[in-house]
């Protein structure tokens, strides 16, 4: 009898151990993909820091460049150059 409870614990035993090296095996793949996704976030981060950076300074030549060229501020300037040459001109 004895013999038998012996023989049934060693082959739980190994059946535990068994699906101990399983969980082990899934644990370390699983340890893997989350370091990946993390490298991979963290350079999906990087990209998007660069291309906010992009659209921020396309975004502030565009508003330059429309403040530069918008039709108030060509007046301002024509009636600036008309004003310094008009000026010059008084002794």
């Amino acid at each position: 009898m004895a013999k038998e409870v012996s023989v049934r614990l060693h082959d739980e035993l190994d059946v535990l151990e068994e699906r101990r090296g399983k969980v082990e095996e899934e644990n370390r793949h699983l340890t893997d993909l989350l370091e990946q996704a993390d490298r991979k976030q963290f350079r999906l981060e990087i990209e998007v820091d660069k291309l906010r950076d992009k659209v921020g300074f396309i975004v502030f030549y565009t508003s330059l460049t429309l403040y530069f060229y918008s039709p108030k501020v060509i007046v301002f300037e024509h009636l600036s150059l008309i004003s310094n040459a008009y000026f010059k001109t008084i002794p």
